[in-house]
């Protein structure tokens, strides 16, 4: 799918001289290139999924007619930013699904990934090409096979999209989450729960910095062998610090999973266990295009320990 993947846009505008002198409706749309030029006025966006591209054009239209009508107030705040994101709309008592475009980012986002249901903060990050994400479950599914593995570790956890699309290869172990963000821990406790899991038996997610997690309470009382344990990481465009990545080293799982959307930090993280450690072998490499039409690629690298 190389168009109409994107289910989430946040399209803004803001008010140049020109507009108070003649009292017009700005551009509403996005950054041009070159910042000169200012925001390109964007009526459709192909990139868009078709529920969030119907929703656009209504959105423009209410957005357009309230600054005309409340143009002194509006022109004091300088500009906007306006928010639509696919969300399902789901039946509790059919389980029947229809697709839905939410504006306002303080409501609750509802994704189906494969056989899982995940609800988030709409405003909170999740990736925004869902059509992809089976296929990343499934090479990671795929990569941990034939490998003796327990117990995953997501340390970059979010709403749980990673341990709890996994968690069925682990039955007979144990999931464990950690994330800075005590409202993401909340949904993510709340998805594994939503998606039939049993907590904190089975899925635990844990509060906390991912430099933390190989010496928290919780994390220790679970008693994860490192030899049957996979740990995820998916960090953000920086990379992991060297105090986690020690860490991770000193832990020792079987296998690590690297996603990542920075295929330059990812290389610096990823030397240092080939290079440094010398205790890592990346067995794989793989790019996901989750951003066609972009020079952006999610990066997929899997390591498994050497055991001597």
């Amino acid at each position: 799918m190389v168009y109409a993947y994107r289910s989430k846009l946040t399209p803004h505008y803001h008010f140049q001289r020109e507009n108070f002198t003649n009292k017009t409706v700005p551009n509403i749309g996005f950054q041009h290139s070159s910042k000169d030029k200012g925001i390109v006025d964007i009526h459709e966006c192909p990139l868009a999924t078709s529920t969030v591209e119907s929703a656009l054009s209504e959105v423009r239209e209410e957005t357009q007619n309230s600054i005309m009508a409340n143009y002194e107030n509006e022109a004091k705040q300088k500009g906007a930013t306006l928010f639509l994101r696919e969300s399902l709309r789901i039946n509790s008592q059919t389980g029947e699904s229809s697709k839905t475009c939410l504006t306002d980012s303080k409501k609750v986002c509802t994704e189906k990934i494969g056989e899982s249901i995940f609800q988030f903060p709409a405003n909170e990050f999740f990736q925004v090409n869902s059509a992809i994400l089976p296929d990343v479950v499934d090479f990671v599914r795929y990569s941990m096979s034939s490998k003796g593995i327990r117990n995953i570790v997501d340390a970059y956890c979010g709403s749980g999209f990673f341990g709890i699309s996994l968690a069925n290869e682990v039955k007979n172990g144990k999931v464990v989450g950690i994330e800075i963000s005590r409202q993401a821990i909340k949904y993510a406790t709340h998805n594994a729960k939503l998606n039939g899991l049993a907590v904190p038996q089975h899925v635990q997610f844990i509060e906390g910095t991912s430099n933390a997690i190989f010496k928290h309470e919780s994390f220790l009382s679970a008693k994860l062998n490192p030899e049957e344990t996979m740990v995820i990481i998916d960090p953000s465009r920086k990379g992991s610090d060297e105090s986690f990545l020690q860490q991770l080293h000193e832990f020792g799982p079987k296998l690590i999973v690297y996603v990542s959307c920075n295929v330059f930090s990812q290389a610096r993280d990823l030397q240092y266990f080939t290079a440094m450690l010398q205790k890592y072998t990346v067995h794989e490499v793989i790019g996901f295009d989750f951003f066609p039409q972009t020079k952006h690629v999610e990066c997929v690298a899997v390591l498994e320990r050497n055991y001597e």
